[in-house]
């Protein structure tokens, strides 16, 4: 999936901005464990998914913006520590961490984009101020 796919189906799928303010929450990313009533997939059903998420994110990895950070490498890194969990309760967290990084990186995209768009069309007018509902408790701008 291409990138520009990628964020065409996210901007439809998350079309309002509360489902990316809650996205962005600390509680979106901390998934809680899965009762007893609730049935895991099988390790080889979950290790697909996490080859096909690595994939995703490996490719979303090439247009990262600060090419220092070396995304690519620490994703790599943080797959290959996580390789041998055998826990499919541990597993599962780790996969809704990993789809919760990639719901991030693609709002952030979308967030340049848009933000070049606006600099490319409205050259002379300021940056939009943040909106109190989106500041962060520390932001001193709220």
């Amino acid at each position: 999936m291409s990138l520009r796919a990628a964020l065409r189906y996210f901007a439809t799928r998350n079309a309002g901005a509360s489902s990316l303010r809650a996205a962005s929450t600390a509680a979106a990313a901390a998934p809680t464990p899965p009762t007893e009533a609730e049935e895991l997939p099988s390790m080889e059903s979950m290790r697909t998914k996490a080859r096909r998420v690595y994939k995703e994110l490996h490719r979303l990895g090439r247009d990262y913006p600060d090419p220092e950070y070396n995304f690519n490498m620490r994703l790599r890194r943080a797959f290959e520590k996580n390789a041998n969990i055998t826990d499919p309760v541990k597993l599962k967290q780790q996969l809704d961490l990993a789809e919760h990084i990639k719901k991030e990186i693609l709002a952030m995209y979308s967030i340049r984009k848009y933000r070049h768009l606006r600099r490319a069309y409205h050259p002379n007018e300021a940056p939009r101020e943040f909106h109190e509902d989106f500041a962060l408790p520390d932001d001193k701008r709220a």
